[in-house]
Formats: structure tokens, C-alpha cells, sequence
């Protein structure tokens, strides 16, 4: 083989070769826009969502002190202790 067929093979490699890079960058480009679009709609929809919970968030405020005002907490915690030494002092007497 002579210096012309060497180099038209090596040519013909060289060739196929950028042709493999040119078709994988262009799938990583590919890649890379179909993410940053899904992206941007998670960061849409983030946003969407923030505005409807800064709309809500007087009403659940409110729903927080009105369910503060209905329980009272020290009381529920004395009944709960006292449940509790209840049950404890029955498991101790069936031993």
C-alpha cells in the first residue's frame, strides 16, 4: 500500500471520528436543553405554588390560633400522665 492509499485511510478515519464527535455533542446539547426546559416548569410551578400558599397562609395562620384557643395543652398533658401511671400500675398488678 502507498502513501496515498495510508493517507486516504487515515483521512477516512479522521473523518468518521468528527463526525462521532459532531453527532455526540449534538445528543449532549440535545440532552441538556430538554432538562433545562423541565427545569424552568419545576421552577414554574414552584413559584405557582408559592403564590397559592402566600394566598392561604392568613387562613391557615388562623386555623393555627383558633386550634391553640379550642386545646389546652397543660391539662391534655396531666390527663395523658395520668393515663399512663393508670396503665403502668395495671401492667405492674397482673405480674
Amino acid at each position: 500500500m502507498d502513501f496515498f492509499g495510508m493517507s486516504a485511510i487515515a483521512f477516512g478515519l479522521f473523518a468518521i471520528a468528527i463526525v462521532v464527535l459532531v453527532v455526540a455533542v449534538y445528543f449532549v446539547l440535545e440532552y441538556q436543553r430538554k432538562t433545562q426546559k423541565e427545569i424552568n416548569e419545576l421552577a414554574s410551578r414552584l413559584e405557582q405554588l408559592e403564590k397559592e400558599y402566600l394566598k392561604m397562609k392568613p387562613e391557615i395562620e388562623g386555623m393555627r390560633t383558633g386550634l391553640d384557643e379550642l386545646v389546652d395543652y397543660p391539662t391534655m398533658e396531666k390527663k395523658l400522665r395520668d393515663l399512663i401511671s393508670f396503665v403502668g400500675e395495671k401492667m405492674k398488678a397482673k405480674r
